[in-house]
Parts: C-alpha cells; structure tokens; sequence
C-alpha cells in the first residue's frame, strides 16, 4: 500500500518523478490518497479506480485551544482588536504563492485600511517575500514572525485564515484553521475545495488571481458576521468529518483488507 498526497504537475524535473511514480503504484495492491481530488488524478494517470481510496489526514479535536487571551497573544505581533488579523500558515516555497497573496493584500488594504497579514513559517523563500513586503511599504501591515510554535494558540486569536498555494491535497493547516472556528480564503485547487466550501465555511478563489483573492479579503474583512457564521460551519465539519479517530480507524481497516483480503470482521 502507498499513499499519494498531491499531484504537483510542474516543474519540469517534477513531471518527471512523478511519471516515474506512476508506473510504480501501479503496481500496489492499494493506493491511497489523502482527498478524492487526488484519487480522481490518481485514476486518470492509469490506476485502477478498484485499487484506490481515499483516506484522510485526521486532526485531533483536543489540538484547538480554548481560554486564549485574545489580546494578549494579538499584542505579540503588534496588532489590536481594532484590526483584521489573516493568518496564512505555510512555508516559504514556490507553491504556496506568498507573492500572489501579498500583492493581492496591498490591493486589499487600499480599500479596508485596518486588515493585517500573519505569515508564519519558514524556507527557502523567506527572504525573497520579507524584501517583496519591504519593496511594497507593507511592513506594518505584513507581518512576518517565522516559526511559532505554539500555532493553535495564535489561530485562536486571529479573524480568518487565508491559503493561497497552487497545489493542495488537503493542507493540514486549513484542518487547524477551521477547527480554531476561522473561515478560510482558499485557492480552488486539489483538495482544498473538499473541506473550504464557497459560501459556507469559507471563500474560494482561482489559483493566481490576485484580483479575486484581493476582493475576498475585502469582503471578509467588512462581515463579521459572515466570519463568525462560517468559521462555526467549517470547525463543525472539521470535527464531524475529519477528526483523527475517523482518520485512523479508515487506516486499520484499509491494511486489514491488504493483509488478509476482506473487509474486517468479514467472514472467512
């Protein structure tokens, strides 16, 4: 059994690999993949829809944090109640277009001059991005404190998360986003329409399109009550749909059948 998280398609050297990769799983008794978006890719590449299946990457319920002092932990990165706070977790690589994200926000702050953009992570990239924010006079407004480990606790603070990569099975930081009650801004690619679903627990815009993605924020920033509507919606179907017992008993049953050949608890 194998599993398959995301089909990237680019770069070059990428398509390469992962032309290799196919003609392997093929070979698998099982091949899993984390999102349907990815198992229909999977299909399409020549795997036989009978020999796959979708198993998601569950996320405890006990990871949200309750009682966060809202202002204390807003005043580690310098912002007030006053203000909308974007949280975007992801590192510093090509896919996640932290470009698009940043320019799409300098559209965005012209019209609502309160809005604040969280980036935490790290990579390759970071530098690149600190010197696109300085270039663009955003620095009081993107701020950039690296690698925070103490992550449920800042999302519980903050007013809505924003994922903006090119390339998605399903980001296990939206899981944490949602869970902490944020409605999500998301790039409508792989998986991540599976979990970020337009009008209800979030909004979804085309991959690049720094115009839309400029007017979503917009638009989340001046309804409150849109953000507190859908961030209950998505925290609801994070813990109904994607918790981790859900995730790993699917896991059990799915090694139990490449084991033994039947479903568990099956007749011999």
């Amino acid at each position: 059994m194998t599993t398959i998280y995301v089909w990237f398609r680019r770069p070059f050297h990428i398509m390469v690999k992962e032309a290799i990769d196919t003609l392997y799983i093929r070979r698998f008794d099982l091949v899993t993949a984390v999102c349907e978006a990815t198992r229909r890719q999977t299909v399409a590449r020549g795997v036989s829809r009978d020999k796959t299946e979708v198993l998601i990457s569950g996320i405890s319920p006990g990871r949200v944090a309750e009682q966060v002092d809202r202002q204390a932990v807003r005043a580690r990165f310098g912002v007030t109640d006053a203000e909308v706070v974007f949280v975007y977790v992801a590192r510093y690589y090509p896919e996640k277009a932290h470009e698009t994200l940043i320019r799409a926000f300098q559209v965005a702050s012209r019209q609502q001059p309160r809005i604040r953009l969280l980036l935490l992570g790290k990579g390759p990239l970071e530098g690149e991005i600190r010197a696109l924010v300085t270039q663009l006079g955003l620095s009081a407004k993107v701020l950039l404190p690296g690698f925070v480990a103490d992550v449920p606790v800042v999302l519980a603070a903050m007013d809505a998360m924003v994922h903006a990569s090119l390339a998605e099975g399903i980001p296990l930081a939206v899981y944490e986003g949602m869970l902490a009650g944020l409605p999500v801004i998301g790039s409508d690619v792989d998986g991540t329409p599976e979990v970020v679903i337009d009008g209800q627990t979030g909004w979804l815009v085309p991959p690049k399109d720094i115009a839309a993605l400029g007017e979503r924020l917009c638009l989340a920033a001046s309804r409150k009550d849109l953000r507190d509507e859908y961030g209950a919606k998505a925290k609801r179907l994070i813990v109904a749909n994607y918790n981790l017992d859900i995730a790993v008993n699917r896991l059990q049953n799915a090694w139990t059948r490449v084991i033994i050949g039947r479903e568990p608890g099956a007749g011999a």
